[in-house]
């Protein structure tokens, strides 16, 4: 199940620029402040749509899993026994 691995990552990319970018900005360190402010827009705008992306296919995912542990367990409750 690895529909929202890719917008994880970015997540973690984007809260990992807007560490770099308060730290850029407590150091004075202006040259890089547009560079991550940049950056952590970027991710995060990825994260949004791939997350809007891979969405339906997750929930599907979802689903089908919690169906699945429903019919096992009303199987384990109720097992067909074949009297033939």
């Amino acid at each position: 199940m690895s529909h929202l691995t890719v917008p994880a990552y970015c997540a973690f990319a984007a809260g990992f620029c807007l560490a770099l970018l308060a730290r850029a900005i407590q150091t004075a360190a202006h040259t890089f402040t547009a560079v991550f402010l940049i950056a952590a827009l970027y991710f995060a705008w990825r994260a949004v749509v791939e997350t809007r992306k891979n969405w339906p296919a997750f929930k599907a995912e979802m689903r089908r899993r919690n169906d699945d542990r429903r019919r096992d367990a009303q199987q384990k409750r109720y097992p067909y026994t074949d009297t033939h």
